[in-house]
């Protein structure tokens, strides 16, 4: 304790201030402050070291449904890109592995055949428990699949037995990605088709099946139709039709449509149009599930026709 006299009094008598006196307690507040650092270094290292870690918070991506009236053709290849950074070129091209090595009998032939071929080999190679997001096909070889899996393993066995077919050229371009929080596997496979199948069908340029052409192209698209809704097809927007090419005394017109259907379904449809030799050929084709077993089929086919 400090006391302090302001006015010293006379040693006897006389008047005399009082002696004011304060307390300082030094002691208290160094403790206080003492506390008080200790705490805040604590807490900081606490949180440093002990406490609860920065947690990084990790969503899925929004899954945005596509609308019936969206053409696939016009994001497929946004999807493409977006996984993989575009396609890849073919490294060794076997005989009549390119459309400009076709003559026109041969590039028909191909357009007609090529989609139940790649299908057949599709279908036959799949594994139990794999599904499919997007299928993508077209007559200058290329393929594209994108789905899930439960594991690698059957996705590899899937690319194995594609690599085994006569209808596939190159299967070597197999991805994974494992989700957030899902359990099963996303793969993304891309190729080329081989057109050596043509082989089988065709020698010494010429083909001996009769080929009938149709008065019109809107009797093709009307026989088109019917056998699709007998398979389950529906048509989300018109038949649009694009311009034509002349193939001998014929025309072959370009037809785009859009449908929904089951892929039982669909397969039923591509197989139909081929058994009865309906005078069309593919030029893409891409498949897109839209949930409830339902998938939207986009396709670009020409119509053979005299008109």
């Amino acid at each position: 304790m400090i006391r302090i006299n302001l006015l010293r009094g006379r040693a006897t008598g006389g008047y005399r201030l009082p002696e004011v006196s304060f307390t300082l307690p030094y002691k208290k507040i160094f403790v206080v402050l003492l506390v008080a650092i200790a705490g805040y270094g604590g807490w900081t290292l606490f949180r440093l070291f002990g406490g609860h870690k920065p947690v990084i918070i990790q969503t899925q991506k929004r899954v945005v449904t596509l609308k019936e009236d969206t053409t696939p053709f016009d994001v497929v290849e946004d999807i493409v890109d977006d996984i993989h950074g575009g396609r890849f070129k073919i490294r060794v091209l076997n005989r009549l592995s390119s459309p400009a090595h076709l003559s026109v009998n041969e590039k028909k032939l191909y357009e007609r055949f090529f989609i139940k071929n790649v299908f057949d080999v599709f279908n036959t190679a799949v594994r139990p428990g794999m599904g499919f997001n997007t299928i993508t096909l077209d007559n200058l070889g290329n393929y594209f699949i994108y789905g899930v899996t439960p594991t690698e393993t059957e996705a590899r066995e899937f690319q194995t037995s594609l690599k085994k077919a006569d209808a596939i050229l190159e299967a070597e371009k197999l991805e994974f990605r494992k989700k957030f929080f899902e359990t099963k596997t996303s793969f993304a496979l891309k190729g080329f088709l081989n057109y050596n199948i043509l082989e089988r069908l065709y020698e010494d340029d010429s083909w001996k099946r009769d080929e009938v052409f149709k008065e019109s192209k809107e009797s093709v698209l009307y026989d088109m139709t019917q056998v699709g809704r007998s398979c389950g097809l529906q048509l989300t927007r018109p038949a649009e039709w694009g311009g034509f090419d002349v193939y001998g005394s014929a025309k072959k017109h370009t037809l785009w449509l859009q449908a929904t259907a089951t892929y039982p379904g669909l397969m039923k449809w591509v197989a139909a149009l081929y058994e009865r030799n309906f005078q069309i050929g593919y030029s893409k084709v891409n498949l897109t599930s839209i949930g409830g077993q339902k998938i939207l089929v986009a396709v670009e086919c020409f119509v053979y026709a005299n008109h």
